[in-house]
């Protein structure tokens, strides 16, 4: 047999050969591993938004039943709401667009200045956000179960509570009964 020696020419365009066969399968394995990773990045994004939708139905459902805009939903000694104040404020509007409802203010340990103040700012925001706030029923006192809160008024505010949820609201959307002040939206119950 003969001992044949391959061109030069040829050997490197053998090894280009290999070298680019090796590329080219890495490169494509490197597609198939982003398309891959693609489609998990698309499936964790689809898992995300699905719970931030569960999340932010919870959270709006919450806010309804608590009906409260708490002191600490606002900036301390101002009439500003903090971010979580804002949030509370937008989700409680959310359900007060199309139908009436009551919101909470409890007083607090703030100035009676202060609290008229963010009674406005809570209103403000409400018909910022389309809500007619001539159905709301704002309540300022303390709710049953606040510290500052004897149980003889603890029973007359729950008393009065029932009293209202089976009236409905009035016309003027304010209070009615013994706590209502002329103001309508704004009145207090009983202190």
């Amino acid at each position: 047999m003969k001992n044949r020696q391959v061109p030069v020419i040829v050997m490197q365009a053998m090894w280009v050969a290999v070298v680019a066969g090796v590329v080219l399968a890495v490169a494509g394995g490197c597609r198939r591993r982003a398309d891959g990773m693609g489609r998990m990045d698309a499936q964790a994004a689809t898992n995300k938004a699905m719970m931030r939708l569960i999340y932010d139905h919870a959270r709006q459902n919450a806010a309804i039943a608590d009906h409260t805009i708490h002191p600490y939903h606002f900036v301390p000694n101002a009439t500003a709401l903090n971010p979580l104040g804002l949030q509370h404020v937008a989700d409680l509007a959310a359900a007060y667009r199309t139908a009436p409802g009551m919101v909470t203010l409890p007083r607090g340990d703030v100035r009676d200045d202060l609290h008229q103040a963010r009674v406005q700012v809570v209103l403000e925001r409400m018909a910022d956000a389309g809500v007619d706030v001539q159905r709301l029923r704002i309540v300022e006192d303390p709710q049953p179960g606040d510290p500052r809160v004897s149980s003889a008024r603890a029973t007359r505010l729950l008393l009065q509570a029932e009293v209202g949820a089976g009236s409905g609201t009035s016309a003027g959307g304010g209070m009615s009964g013994a706590g209502a002040s002329g103001a309508g939206n704004t009145g207090t119950t009983g202190r």
